[in-house]
């Protein structure tokens, strides 16, 4: 049986252990309006670094609507600390906010089971989408 289960609220993003690219922590309510893009990713991950170019170029071309945030959860010990990661943004290139999601708090709230998983979230802030993988 098939059924319809409606929109569903997107989780906020809770459990950063640090923010980086961004003065102050990021909320899924302060984004309202525009259409959300989260990206669990990490810096150990190729098919990770293989998604950064075309985030960069989704960044320039709907800049107005559009607002990615990176929720980082390394899965080695290293990766997770946030002077490495920190380092390894400047590295890549990487401008967008990104949570340090050391604890994977955001990981499991949003049941992410691969890297990468995108999640898109419509300006109400309802979840429209996500891959895996």
């Amino acid at each position: 049986m098939d059924h319809e289960l409606g929109p569903v609220r997107a989780p906020e993003l809770d459990g950063a252990v640090a923010w980086l690219n961004t003065p102050a922590p990021i909320t899924l309510a302060h984004l309202r309006g525009k259409v959300v893009l989260l990206d669990f990713w990490t810096y150990g991950c190729i098919n990770c670094l293989h998604v950064l170019p075309e985030l960069r170029a989704l960044e320039a071309r709907f800049a107005d609507v559009l607002a990615i945030v990176g929720i980082h959860s390394g899965k080695f010990a290293a990766e997770r600390q946030t002077p490495r990661l920190a380092r390894a943004l400047d590295r890549l290139g990487v401008a967008h906010p990104v949570l340090n999601d050391r604890q994977f708090r955001a990981w499991r709230a949003w049941a992410a089971r691969g890297w990468p998983t995108l999640a898109l979230v419509d300006p109400r802030g309802y979840v429209v989408g996500q891959v895996m993988g």
